[in-house]
């Protein structure tokens, strides 16, 4: 069973359901999917993409067919995993800990 990652760049989460199987896709996060999933959804491998669009509701009409496409190019699909936006620089795969905070109420030392 082969699997890729969709990545939905849009603006809004997806649901929708394959083979009694619901699929969520939030925003911006990779979810894993078999390949049979990604061909149905988006019509992923496929020249078609009409029938897709229009299941996951990005065409309506005729009319919609270039808003629809536009819209679908933002579900990225890779085969492998997409590297997730790190906060640390490249350089530096270390985290410093926190320093525990003080503890509340006050000591008093008397002066020798």
């Amino acid at each position: 069973m082969t699997t890729v990652y969709v990545t939905n760049r849009g603006e809004k989460p997806l649901i929708d359901e394959y083979a009694y199987n619901t699929y969520k896709f939030p925003v911006n996060e990779p979810v894993e999917v078999d390949v049979a999933v990604a061909r149905h959804l988006f019509g992923y491998e496929q020249e078609n993409k009409l029938p897709a669009m229009v299941r996951i509701g990005l065409c309506i009409s005729t009319n919609d067919i270039e808003d629809a496409l536009k819209k679908l190019e933002k579900f990225e699909i890779t085969q492998d995993k997409p590297k997730q936006d790190r906060f640390l620089s490249p350089g530096d795969d270390s985290v410093t800990p926190l320093v525990p905070k003080a503890q509340r109420g006050r000591t008093v030392e008397k002066a020798a």
